[in-house]
């Protein structure tokens, strides 16, 4: 009554009492109906009064109340958005262990309570203000996972850096640099050039043909490996400072081309000097053995450096040298990927291309509420196209904002995204064969790998059939956490991988982390599976015996003469103790002064301490066999 008074008050008329109190009899035997369990909505409430208003022939006075309804809606959706950010703000301060542990390696800081707010809003605006509703609610309930809701910026990108090379580190309207003369000025360049981009993207910087592009600066000055090596750490450690938001080191990735790419061979690296790239290769070995000698040695503490990710190309060459193999022994360091076919992704892009967002399908949720596998196709087809849907319209505001100018750095180093590609991605195909009553097997069996098999081909075929879109195994840092959890609540007798109190669900098309020990059972198993996707693939290779260089190198040659894998990496466990250094192995406490170590896994392609990755990540590490080699 009192609303509707209000409503009165503001045309200036107010009635008698009687007729409001008479108005308010009829509002409460019009919602009355509604009323469930002694429960009824606001909203409905409101509902009533604005018709009871409208057929008593008060139609200003329903006006009137339309509108103040509506400022009173503005006023508690500000107190509901104050009330949240606070408790944000206060569950952040109070909880530092839960922090920085979803999608990247943010810690627990004051840049990481501000990542932690910002994306929150930013999260709000993408789901409540550019995706329909029945993608923000296809997201919210866990049908899929859109990606890089904290950040209004495109995926993940490559870098020739050429450019950098020929025009220096220039963003308009700001300080500029001249092209680089010396190897330590474009190492020094590039550092910045990847922190700034890293800033305007969220996901991976990927630098091509680093080795190849390095190599003519070593020939001309005529550098020693010494010297080499002092950029190279010029390099590395910059790459590794916290310079990014959230207080995160940058996301990189470089991609050794270990021979001159043969388009490159008589192409003129050096106008001045006229040396040509195919003059280089022995400097560009020069280039590789200096860097992964500064990885192979580790940090001032002896612990390995997550970044750049060096990503090494293995067709038609096998890297030879030592400190590759000694850095991967050590600290799992090295990825090694085919590109034959082309496979991008989140662990390298070719320069000029990018990723404009991801979506990733929740196949386990899928499978669970399908009574037969004609019913899954038809689900799967839905939700897939919804993530079409969902991602061609962030593949026009991501558009929208670089030609209004939010990207001012990679529009200074690149013309359009019209390179940039979708990706669709799964998650939990092992969890999808177990919960699918046609099914009931997980992926190490026969019929498992037939259904995956028939879905990832039927998932190519529908991103084939869209423009500029990509099938990719696209990570699950925190996805398969989340969307494990929200399954539990929702759908009754759901299988997850884990534990109650921390479940999960299987990267991609990976088998089970348990499912065996024998390294080549699960090679064969993955070759027929990862052909489908265009990029992301990875397959790491976590052992137990200290394997030493020269046995990686072997395991790697073989690996590559007689698998298919398009990317594999080796991934030991290393711990690091403050005061003497590294350790190979979990180790929860220095054998020397049985001080507490700090362990570090690969979660998702990239190391991280144990104690900063999620519990579902925790899980599955102790659930994780490691392979017998």
């Amino acid at each position: 009554m009192k609303a509707m008074e209000k409503a009165f008050a503001s045309l200036g008329d107010v009635p008698d009492r009687s007729i409001l109190q008479m108005l308010a009899l009829r509002v409460s035997a019009d919602f009355m109906p509604k009323v469930s369990d002694g429960r009824i909505s606001v909203e409905q409430i409101q509902d009533s009064a604005e018709r009871i208003l409208s057929l008593a022939g008060y139609a200003e006075a329903a006006k009137a109340y339309i509108l103040y309804r509506k400022q009173r809606e503005h006023v508690r959706a500000l107190e509901d958005s104050s009330s949240r950010y606070a408790s944000l703000t206060k569950s952040y301060l109070e909880r530092p262990e839960s922090t920085g542990s979803q999608e990247m390696d943010a810690v627990y800081s004051l840049g990481g309570l501000m990542l932690s707010n910002s994306g929150e809003v930013t999260r709000h605006y993408w789901l409540g203000s550019i995706f329909d509703e029945q993608s923000a609610r296809a997201h919210n309930e866990g049908w899929l996972h859109i990606h890089d809701l904290e950040m209004l910026a495109p995926g993940s990108a490559g870098w020739d850096i050429r450019g950098l090379i020929q025009k220096g580190l220039h963003v308009r309207g700001q300080i500029s640099s001249r092209p680089p003369r010396h190897l330590n000025a474009l190492c020094a360049q590039l550092v910045n050039f990847i922190t700034i981009m890293q800033n305007e993207w969220s996901g991976a910087q990927s630098i091509s043909h680093f080795d190849t592009c390095l190599a003519p600066f070593v020939k001309k000055d005529g550098l020693r490996p010494e010297q080499v090596k002092s950029a190279m750490e010029t390099l590395v450690y910059g790459l590794n400072t916290p310079s990014r938001w959230g207080t995160q080191p940058a996301f990189s990735n470089v991609v050794f081309d270990l021979c001159v790419p043969r388009e490159w061979k008589d192409a003129e690296a050096d106008p001045d000097s006229g040396i040509r790239y195919g003059d280089c290769e022995p400097e560009m070995q020069m280039i590789r053995e200096a860097f992964f000698s500064v990885l192979a040695d580790g940090d001032t503490e002896g612990r390995g450096f997550p970044f750049p990710i060096p990503v090494i190309r293995i067709d038609g060459a096998c890297p030879e040298e030592r400190e590759i193999f000694e850095a991967a022994a050590r600290y799992g360091n090295p990825v090694f990927a085919r590109n034959s076919p082309p496979m991008e992704g989140f662990f390298s892009w070719e320069g000029g291309r990018c990723s404009l967002g991801a979506v990733t399908l929740n196949l386990p949720r899928i499978a669970w509420s399908s009574r037969d596998e004609e019913s899954f196709f038809r689900k799967l087809e839905e939700t897939a196209r919804l993530a079409a849907r969902i991602l061609e319209t962030r593949r026009q505001v991501i558009r929208r904002f670089f030609d209004s100018g939010l990207y001012p750095c990679t529009k200074g180093y690149l013309e359009s995204l019209d390179s940039g590609y979708c990706a669709i991605g799964v998650i939990g195909m092992n969890e999808a064969c177990q919960n699918a009553c046609f099914i009931h097997q997980d992926l190490r069996s026969g019929r498992g790998q037939a259904f995956a098999v028939k879905v990832l081909q039927f998932l190519r075929d529908i991103t084939d059939s869209l423009d500029r879109f990509v099938l990719m195994a696209t990570p699950a840092e925190g996805v398969s956490q989340r969307l494990a959890e929200l399954d539990l609540q929702t759908c009754q007798g759901i299988r997850t991988a884990g534990t109650a109190e921390a479940p999960y669900y299987t990267n991609s098309t990976q088998l089970a982390v348990d499912a065996t020990d024998d390294l080549f059972e699960a090679v064969r198993i993955q070759e027929r599976l990862q052909q489908f996707f265009s990029g992301g693939c990875f397959f790491s290779i976590p052992y137990t015996s200290k394997l030493g260089s020269r046995e990686l190198a072997l395991l790697e040659k073989r690996l590559q003469e007689k698998s298919f894998l398009p990317v594999f990496a080796f991934s030991p466990t290393w711990s690091v103790c403050p005061r003497h250094g590294f350790s190979s192995g979990r180790q929860e406490s220095c054998p020397v002064c049985r001080t507490e170590a700090e362990v570090w896994i690969r979660v998702s392609g990239y190391y991280r301490p144990l104690s900063q990755v999620n519990k579902a990540k925790k899980q599955e590490y102790q659930d994780r066999k490691v392979y017998m080699i």
